[in-house]
């Protein structure tokens, strides 16, 4: 099947979010005063879910890619295919008479902007849940309306608190940045005990919001509890336009491990000033957000060779449709899926077969399919965890991978049992690549 490519060309359209304005129909779930929510039709019907993207903010490709992503995925299920997974063999969602999987984009460029979007969508489009691209600091201000309106929200965002602070229709599949960080000082402490490596410092550089703020504050805990030394702690905005005095400050610290956690263009930003300075770290980890993009491998391909980078997963991990969702991305789109994306993509999945397993776009009959667990056979799975939140809304399965970038694409290293190729470290500095 050759997937719809009509999306690409409206993606950054304005035209595009006027014409969902218009097209509403009002239809709403039992938390909305708008309708009953049941879901059951007779085919004609369709299932609308929310997209919050950031398609006019400062890095709309992530965005774009995601909106090919998810309409890939709502083209899956909408037409009957041969591909062996969830609801790809039938036509629409089969327990609520074939009805369709509609795509309706939020695009919140701010978190202001994340919040009246979301209403918007929850009052006058009528979706009946929302998967997106937002960070925490976004995810915590729209909890104004999905939690005032009781539509479920399945986040990719990996802010700790989002799960500790009494949501009730928060849902996240994939780990928090605790999990996330404690992955890669599990392998520094590997690294030193097994190969020698005698990793002993390590300098930390954050964006200076929510994302930025609590993977820092995690990273320096976990620093301590490993016996590493932070020897340079810097913030900073992720709008900045010049990082010189920042790489200095870490050229100047020399540590064995600098750990960031940036977006994309301030992380593509570092990197460029890292070969201005003639420096490069003897291991560079990204803990996602922007490291995980395909923004980054193409506006700085030679610095992206050897980063390490935190991940939940990779087209190399054992689940049996990893690369074949993989390789219809590819198709669909001309790239290569990164882990940031296909997570997303995932959290709008993970929508469709709760709401297919429910029977019923109800919002507490889709979260209590998110307790009970979302049914994915062995031989369907994309993902190599399974799917069942807790009382909190956190995935009980959730788990990490180290990968590292090799020619354009990450690769797993750890753990062993996962790995698909040896780590390099030290890494090459800019003279020897």
């Amino acid at each position: 099947m050759r997937l719809m490519k009509r999306m690409i060309s409206l993606l950054m359209a304005c035209s595009l979010l006027l014409c969902l304005a218009a097209c509403g129909d009002n239809a709403n779930n039992s938390g909305n005063d708008g309708g009953s929510g049941d879901g059951t039709g007779d085919g004609s019907e369709t299932v609308k879910i929310g997209l919050m993207l950031q398609l006019s903010g400062s890095s709309p490709s992530d965005s774009e890619e995601l909106l090919q992503g998810c309409q890939m995925i709502a083209d899956i299920i909408n037409n009957e295919t041969d591909y062996n997974l969830p609801l790809a063999q039938s036509a629409g969602l089969p327990n609520l008479n074939g009805a369709k999987v509609e795509v309706v984009v939020g695009d919140a460029a701010t978190n202001d902007a994340a919040m009246t979007e979301c209403e918007r969508l929850i009052t006058e489009e009528g979706v009946v849940a929302f998967a997106g691209i937002l960070g925490s600091s976004g995810v915590t201000v729209s909890a104004t309306a999905f939690e005032r309106y009781g539509v479920p929200y399945v986040t990719n965002a990996s802010s700790p608190s989002l799960t500790s602070s009494g949501y009730e229709y928060l849902v996240r599949i994939f780990p928090s940045d605790t999990q996330y960080c404690e992955s890669i000082f599990q392998l520094i402490a590997d690294m030193n005990e097994n190969d020698g490596a005698n990793i002993r410092t390590v300098a930390l550089c954050s964006e200076d919001s929510e994302f930025g703020v609590n993977i820092a504050s995690i990273e320096a805990e976990l620093a301590a509890q490993y016996g590493l030394e932070v020897v340079e702690n810097i913030s900073y905005s992720a709008s900045a336009t010049n990082v010189t005095s920042e790489v200095l400050r870490l050229k100047d610290a020399d540590a064995d491990v600098v750990m960031f956690s940036s977006y994309t263009a301030d992380a593509i930003l570092f990197l460029q000033t890292f070969r201005e300075q003639d420096y490069y770290p003897r291991m560079l980890v990204g803990q996602r957000g922007g490291f995980s993009r395909n923004e980054i491998f193409t506006s700085a391909p030679e610095a992206m060779e050897y980063v390490y980078n935190t991940s939940a997963w990779a087209t190399d991990i054992s689940a049996p449709n990893a690369q074949l969702l993989a390789d219809l991305f590819y198709e669909e789109t001309g790239t290569n899926i990164q882990e940031g994306v296909l997570r997303a993509m995932t959290d709008f999945y993970s929508i469709c077969l709760a709401i297919n397993q429910a029977g019923s776009t109800d919002a507490d009959a889709i979260l209590q399919e998110y307790r009970n667990g979302i049914e994915i056979p062995d031989d369907q799975k994309w993902i190599s965890v399974d799917i069942q939140v807790d009382e909190n809304g956190q995935n009980l399965e959730s788990s990490t991978l180290v990968l590292q970038a090799f020619d354009g694409t990450y690769s797993t290293v750890y753990p062993a049992e996962s790995a698909s190729r040896d780590y390099v470290y030290p890494v090459p500095g800019w003279d020897e690549r």
